[in-house]
């Protein structure tokens, strides 16, 4: 489905859409890997889409059964509405795994929450609804959503693409999050800092979840047609081939059952959800199913060792399919120790620095937007985050720059306090970290009027109210 420019999107659907599969004009808003073309194989940023017909069929020449729950880290219970990244996390622990990485936990939290985190408000909104409009949000408003369920991510269809997750042991689930206060409807988070207080909050994102020894991304995805998301002989295809199956569905139809069985059609408000497709079984030809790893806990279903059994007639809830074909090597993302807030209490530069954003994490979603410059370039995300000067919540100026491996060079214009994204004027701070110090970035700096002087700054501790 392609979007129109005319397009007006819902935002509470978008919301909702931001965290599974709808893979229409919702999820393009915000979905950079959701627009696939109808007509011919393509290929954007890893993740193709095969169009219908290329899907063979036959079952004579696949085995009666396949069974990859050998290869499947521990069933894990989602603790927020984030099935699709459990899916995906699980189907890349997977092919890490067959890669020759043995056993390895990956971070749900780590994906869900920086997903959020690393999006920016990007357009105009005509009451409820999202356009295609570019807005850059002014100095005072927030330009980030808090990281909850259901808000706006870089990454959703396609999770752990975009940017590598760590291992789990780095980036845990907070055995009590906590939910902001004042509610989320509160004017109290129109306001930056207040999102920036609750989002770079420690016990969210800890400082070891930014600095671990490695990182894991997918570098490329299948996309199936739709079709073949209700189609059992393309999903055997698959796992046949030993790739588990991402399967998107309408959650619907008698699911108590020890199989899960097709009752009726779904209703199009019923939420979405995303499990694992790890094998089939149709020895019984009466009685055919497919294995599937939900992120709900282990099921008490006899012989299935925790795994759910849903029926071959329950696919026809299916509403996408897609599987890993390539995961990219482990290896440090060194961007993400600049993230947090920083105190800067020497030099001519007094102040606080939130860095919630790494450069081009909006670039695709620009692209797919047409947002050009007056030279009608495509625009540049060069978004860091926002500058409080003397530490006071009431001068802030949104901060853009680049990130290096080492270092990261940052502009601050107090002329021009929300400039556009691409936009580098102002005030340079040329700093870098020291790895047996993350706590401390130390550099450089140039005034407008040329003069250099010494900056540093000190990570700070912050606690939100929840």
């Amino acid at each position: 489905m392609q979007i129109k420019k005319s397009i007006l999107v819902p935002a509470a659907l978008a919301c909702l859409a931001a965290g599974l599969l709808l893979r229409g004009a919702v999820n393009m808003l915000h979905n950079p890997y959701c627009s696939p073309s109808t007509s011919r194989a393509t290929k954007t940023s890893g993740v193709n889409y095969i169009p219908p017909g290329l899907v063979s069929s036959g079952t004579a020449a696949r085995p009666k059964m396949v069974d990859l729950r050998k290869q499947q880290t521990p069933i894990r219970l989602q603790t927020r509405s984030n099935c699709f990244i459990h899916a995906t996390v699980a189907a890349m622990e997977a092919a890490y795994k067959r890669a020759g990485y043995g056993d390895l936990d990956f971070s749900e939290l780590f994906s869900d929450t920086m997903g959020e985190i690393f999006f920016l408000e990007y357009c105009q909104m005509d009451g409820r609804y999202y356009t295609r409009r570019m807005r850059v949000p002014g100095v005072m408003e927030r330009e980030t959503p808090l990281a909850l369920d259901h808000a706006m991510s870089v990454e959703s269809g396609s999770p752990c693409m975009l940017f590598g997750i760590p291992e789990e042991r780095f980036a845990p689930f907070p055995a009590q999050p906590g939910l902001p206060s004042p509610g989320i409807d509160d004017p109290f988070w129109n306001n930056q800092y207040n999102v920036g207080t609750f989002n770079l909050d420690p016990r969210r994102m800890p400082l070891s979840a930014l600095v671990a020894p490695l990182y894991y991304r997918i570098s490329a995805i299948q996309w199936l047609p739709k079709e073949s998301a209700t189609n059992p002989e393309a999903i055997e295809e698959v796992l046949a081939k030993g790739r588990e199956v991402i399967w998107d569905f309408r959650e619907a139809g008698e699911i108590e059952a020890d199989i899960w069985q097709y009752t009726r059609p779904a209703d199009t408000n019923i939420s979405p959800h995303r499990m694992l497709l790890v094998g089939y079984n149709r020895t019984d030809p009466r009685n055919p199913y497919f294995i599937a790893k939900n992120s709900w806990g282990p099921t008490r279903t006899p012989g299935a060792d925790g795994f759910t059994y849903i029926s071959y007639d329950y696919l026809r809830y299916g509403e996408w399919a897609s599987y890993i074909t390539e995961v990219e090597p482990p290896r440090p993302w060194p961007g993400y120790k600049f993230l947090g807030r920083w105190n800067f209490e020497q030099g001519e530069l007094r102040g606080t620095l939130d860095i919630y954003h790494l450069p081009d994490m909006m670039a695709k979603i620009f692209k797919d937007n047409g947002f050009a410059d007056e030279q009608g370039r495509i625009i540049q995300d060069r978004r860091l985050g926002t500058f409080y000067r003397n530490g006071d919540r009431q001068q802030p100026f949104r901060v853009n720059g680049t990130v290096g491996e080492s270092g990261i060079e940052l502009y601050i214009d107090f002329q021009n306090p929300a400039p556009r994204w691409d936009i580098c004027r102002g005030w340079r701070l040329s700093l870098k970290t020291n790895p047996a110090k993350p706590i401390f970035l130390e550099g450089d700096g140039l005034s407008p009027d040329g003069r250099s002087f010494y900056a540093s700054a000190r990570r700070v501790e912050i606690f939100s109210q929840k």
